[in-house]
């Protein structure tokens, strides 16, 4: 092996000898991966394929131990450090140009004690993983909207999901964590031990260390759920949306429906000549009981005159991996959004007129359905997710790389044109690699308290790929 050139935590190159690679090497249990390996290629990729970086030095720890090491090489060589759990994240933060990526995914590890409603579980795994593993003891934490997110990223960054108005976010969830900090250490995070470490890695735990363990809280769910779809043409969209404002206004926090603008799946109960047609999808779950569910989600068909519904009981499971195929790895992906504090008038009329201009068939707009427990949820770093009532953002999809100006530029449009609407701040796990200095929008008054955190924990910002928290001066 030939020496490797690196990049530093400033920007600049970092050399590192071939024997010092070697060295590092034979201290790991786990892989180290170079260029030079067979695997590189494949190991490198994450979800995003607008995302094609290079790194000098690939990681897949075996154990806590091996995060140590690759954490305290980093920090001997000043080399930039990037994190990857499920590599879900649009931004591409999990990979960077001659930087040391450390691939948790290996680490997947998952323990469910049915008699405490709790699991313990590494961060490799993604949601599909965690899922089968708590749905065997008829058990639930909130997770995300699909099953391929990882578990890592999407609770550090808060984690909304189906259940999350009826128990809050992913990390309103966490009891503990067991996190390796920036000086190397290791050590433990609750309420009880380290608290304000353990306040601020829920929602802002990309910048304060690598979680190598999470202890969540779980409730019960399933093994079936009330849940469904109904699709109207965008034609209906401004009379259905309308009725949808004023039914979430009194929806219990057990219901969750969603809106995605997009073209027509192709489902049975869709007809043909409409698929891929675009309008609007109204995408409800109900966790409780199965007649009252069955009775409030038929309702989201009588809004306007629809192409087609189907509500019914389905299995958790199968909901979740049901939208998984749209979130599969392969598709060139960027992303730009807002928080709503409600639904308006002219924020329809904006829905109606950028649904008619999808860029690509897999483009589209999606609001998450918010508030219930999410706003009245434990004591975090978390602040913007809290007050708003939906998100919005335009997720702009293209299989070919002659595509990406086109959906560029129409997500750009949207976003611009919403944000008269917006809350002003964002949700932290949906920023695209161009809104990574919106932290402070995210975190709003708990951004000072934050940095102030961050140069106790972090003071040389070494966890800095992230939506990054500045240390506090002085």
């Amino acid at each position: 092996m030939r020496e490797l050139i690196a990049r530093g935590l400033g920007g600049g190159e970092v050399v590192l000898q071939a024997l010092e690679v070697t060295a590092l090497k034979a201290k790991l249990r786990g892989q180290l991966i170079t260029a030079e390996d067979l695997d590189y290629e494949m190991s490198r990729r994450v979800w995003n394929k607008a995302i094609d970086r290079r790194p000098a030095l690939i990681i897949r720890p075996a154990e806590t131990a091996d995060v140590v090491r690759a954490v305290g090489f980093a920090r001997e060589k000043e080399l930039l450090m990037t994190i990857r759990g499920g590599g879900h994240d649009v931004s591409g933060n999990a990979v960077a140009d001659r930087g040391l990526m450390l691939d948790l995914s290996r680490l997947k590890a998952i323990a469910v004690d049915p008699k405490t409603s709790t699991a313990r579980a590494q961060p490799g795994l993604v949601w599909a993983e965690f899922d089968r593993a708590t749905q065997e003891f008829g058990l639930a934490t909130p997770s995300g909207m699909v099953s391929t997110t990882g578990i890592a990223g999407l609770t550090l960054g808060g984690g909304v999901g189906w259940l999350s108005r009826r128990f809050g976010l992913s990390c309103d969830n966490l009891v503990e964590v067991e996190v390796v900090t920036a000086d190397a250490r290791v050590c433990r995070a609750s309420e009880a031990e380290n608290p304000e470490l353990f306040w601020a890695i829920r929602g802002a735990g990309h910048n304060f260390g690598v979680v190598t363990e999470f202890a969540y809280q779980l409730h019960q769910v399933g093994p079936e759920v009330m849940a469904g779809m109904v699709f109207y043409p965008l034609v209906e969209a401004r009379q259905a949306l309308r009725a949808y404002r004023e039914y979430v206004a009194g929806a219990p926090n057990e219901l969750t429906v969603n809106v995605m603008v997009g073209g027509a799946l192709r489902l049975e109960f869709l007809p043909a000549e409409v698929h891929g047609q675009p309008g609007v999808a109204l995408i409800g779950l109900y966790r409780g009981e199965a007649e009252t569910g069955q009775q409030l989600l038929s309702q989201l068909a009588e809004f306007a005159r629809p192409w087609g519904s189907h509500f019914g009981p389905v299995p958790y499971l199968a909901w979740k991996e049901a939208f998984s195929g749209d979130a599969k790895p392969g598709a060139f992906n960027y992303w730009k959004g807002h928080l709503l504090g409600e639904l308006p008038d002219g924020l329809i009329e904006l829905l109606v007129e950028f649904g008619s201009q999808l860029p690509t068939a897999g483009s589209g707009i999606l609001a998450d359905h918010l508030g219930g427990k999410i706003r009245s949820g434990s004591d975090s770093a978390i602040f913007g997710l809290r007050q708003a009532a939906f998100t919005l953002t335009a997720l702009g999809r293209w299989g070919e790389a002659g595509e990406e100006e086109a959906v560029r530029e129409w997500a750009k449009r949207f976003w611009a044109a919403a944000r008269p609407y917006a809350t002003g701040s964002n949700y932290i796990n949906y920023l695209g690699p161009d809104d990574l200095d919106r932290a402070p929008e995210a975190y709003g008054p708990n951004y000072e308290r934050l940095a102030r955190l961050k140069a106790r924990w972090d003071p040389e910002n070494f966890f800095r790929m992230n939506a990054n928290i500045l240390p506090a001066q002085g």
